[in-house]
């Protein structure tokens, strides 16, 4: 029986088109892409933005914030043709993500795009935007690049194809998000743990355990036992060349003390026969000791201050747009141009529109009046969320056997929030 086929097979293939601006774009900083004309057809809904990136003057291996991955790293999104007419604007990129991924992606949603983009996704591994500090910060540094499929804009998830051929040039700029609000420090605690005899989950992703130390005069290394909880190996094991730290016998909620008085600094890392991560440093008498001495315990960042240095941010070196144009039958160009010659032609995007307004008694703000009816809104949520946040790193406490470092990420500028759906 023959049978009718709605979809029409077209060629297609992708395309680079560069930014404008070259490399080295920096936070608060805009990449804008030119799409030109001549690309005919372009399907936006496989297209995606694909960026190069480096953490910069950073003293611990630094990952993303968030839920939402590396969309977080725009601050807002628009859309427009050179007549000037706007066909999307979104402000507050980042935290539109954060809602879509938090209040309507599942588990495995977040861990299937975690593939893509470099998303957390809730998993056991942090993403991190790092490579092997095996022997300096410098390498740990890497340029890490990450694809974005910009789903949460209306004309990029538009499933119909763009006809540039109509539109004309097509101008997107991107805005990059201060580093405060994308980075976090890569490291679940400073005090490790990771041995044969694992105990609750929580207790191991919090401390690293070493082979037996004794009081070993002139020992030049200590060697971390796998499994690795917070980790898989050199390339993203938190410690780095240049950190200080220090030996301990320390028990979950139980008070360190410390076998090695004075701070050692890590040399450089490696790998012993059996494929475990090796601390190297120089020849150290430690003090106190016996076999149960097995936890290592950071202390400072590689620049020998235990806070987050003020000057960690990223850059932008390279940033590409993927575009999937399509060529359809010279028939569908035809109707094309003769129906925007005629009754013209209409392209309709859903998208996301942010609002901000102040909810505090004691501001005074005017009524916000939101364009329901005529953009055809078909929901509104709302995400209460605090004025003002303190955005900072930290530093924790002082290495004194009891505290160590405390919490890095004291700070972070929380992208959470109460998420109600008010209408449908």
């Amino acid at each position: 029986m023959a049978q009718s086929i709605e979809t029409m097979p077209i060629a297609n293939w992708s395309v680079v088109e560069a930014s404008t601006q070259g490399a080295n774009v920096l936070p608060n900083e805009v990449i804008r892409f030119t799409i030109p004309q001549e690309l005919g057809y372009v399907d936006f809904h496989t297209s995606y933005l694909q960026l190069e990136l480096q953490v910069t003057n950073a003293n611990y291996k630094m990952a993303l914030n968030g839920n939402c991955g590396a969309e977080v790293l725009i601050d807002s999104l628009r859309i427009y043709l050179d007549s000037g007419e706007i066909l999307e604007e979104i402000t507050a990129y980042n935290q539109l993500c954060e809602i879509l991924v938090d209040y309507g992606k599942n588990y495995e949603e977040r861990h299937f795009k975690g593939v893509l983009n470099n998303q957390a996704g809730n998993s056991r591994y942090d993403p991190g935007l790092f490579g092997d500090g095996a022997v300096s910060m410098t390498g740990a540094n890497k340029v890490v690049k990450v694809c974005i499929p910009l789903s949460a804009s209306g004309f990029f998830s538009n499933r119909q194809v763009a006809p540039l051929i109509l539109l004309g040039n097509v101008t997107v700029e991107v805005k990059l998000a201060e580093a405060t609000r994308c980075l976090k420090v890569h490291m679940p605690g400073n005090v490790f743990e990771a041995n044969s005899g694992l105990g609750s989950e929580i207790a191991c992703r919090n401390q690293y355990t070493t082979e037996a130390t004794t009081a070993a005069v002139g020992q030049t290394f200590v060697t971390l036992r796998p499994p690795y909880c917070s980790f898989n190996g050199i390339a993203d094991c938190p410690i780095v060349a240049g950190m200080q730290f220090k030996l301990c016998s320390i028990a979950v909620g139980g008070t360190p003390p410390i076998v090695a008085m004075r701070d050692i600094t890590c040399t450089s890392l490696s790998l012993d026969d059996n494929g475990r991560i090796r601390v190297n440093f120089a020849a150290t008498n430690f003090t106190g000791g016996g076999a149960t001495q097995k936890k290592l315990v950071i202390g400072t960042g590689t620049d020998g201050v235990q806070a987050v240095a003020t000057t960690t941010s990223y850059q932008v070196t390279r940033a590409d747009l993927i575009l999937q144009q399509v060529q359809p039958p010279a028939q569908y160009t035809q109707g094309l141009i003769a129906q925007a010659g005629g009754q013209g032609y209409e392209m309709d995007i859903e998208t996301f529109v942010n609002y901000k307004a102040n909810l505090s008694a004691t501001v005074p703000t005017q009524t916000l009046e939101i364009p329901c009816f005529n953009s055809r809104c078909r929901s509104v949520i709302t995400c209460l969320r605090p004025s003002t946040q303190t955005v900072d790193w930290g530093g924790g406490a002082p290495l004194d056997g009891t505290a160590a470092l405390g919490d890095l990420n004291n700070n972070l500028f929380n992208w959470e929030g109460l998420y109600e759906n008010l209408q449908q």
